[in-house]
């Protein structure tokens, strides 16, 4: 038997099958992924401990600087104003420093800690004993600055 020709069949309509669709999804996944992985693999180079090193060498030598200053200060046996006058000049700097060691010092950075001791805590107590000094406070200062120099290998 013969078959009949085949007929035209209607024109289904074209729909668009948009394979990109999931792989945008999955692309965007991995993205998110590796930016997460490069901050943590990065992060360790934004605090790197040759960055903290040097701005702790130069905390370090400010300190030494402020140590030496106010030992003169207490060894001339200054007046009271003049005194006064060196707190004024020392004061805002300790504290300005005080707050840049206190983003950095950690017990991992041991350094830093010692420098961020010397200057909030030990330099304002032998500033408020007055002109006489404190030696208890100022060996305080000195074992602390040796620690932080040595860990720091400063001359």
């Amino acid at each position: 038997m013969l078959e009949p020709p085949d007929q035209p069949q209607p024109a289904k309509p074209r729909t668009r099958k948009h394979r990109w669709v999931p792989l945008l999804g999955l692309s965007l996944a991995l993205l998110i992924a590796l930016g997460l992985s490069l901050s943590s693999v990065f992060e360790p180079l934004w605090n790197h401990p040759y960055l903290s090193r040097a701005q702790g060498e130069l905390k370090y030598r400010q300190l030494r600087a402020m140590q030496h200053e106010v030992a003169a200060l207490i060894a001339d046996r200054v007046s009271d104003a003049e005194w006064q006058a060196c707190a004024a000049r020392l004061s805002p700097r300790l504290k300005q420093m005080s707050q840049e060691l206190g983003q950095t010092a950690s017990r991992k950075r041991p350094a830093q800690q010692n420098l961020l001791w010397t200057a909030r805590d030990r330099f304002p107590q032998l500033i408020a004993a007055g002109p006489q000094g404190n030696p208890q406070i100022e060996a305080e200062i000195q074992s602390n600055l040796d620690q932080a120099g040595a860990l720091l290998d400063v001359p």
